[in-house]
């Protein structure tokens, strides 16, 4: 059983695909957040760095 969350982000990936997106952006993420968790299930899974300016992978 999927959560509308996943569900939604599935069409997303088969429409970024259709249209040869190279990336696809699922929107904030807040890692303590229990309704958002569904999206770290996708990788890869990168955070804003606000002190060094850059987007960095996350395990």
């Amino acid at each position: 059983h999927r959560s509308p969350g996943i569900f939604s982000i599935l069409k997303q990936i088969e429409l970024a695909r259709s249209i040869e997106y190279d990336w696809l952006y699922l929107g904030y993420w807040i890692k303590d957040c229990q309704k958002m968790s569904y999206k770290s299930c996708f990788r890869p899974l990168e955070a804003f760095h606000p002190e060094a300016n850059t987007w960095i992978t996350v395990d």
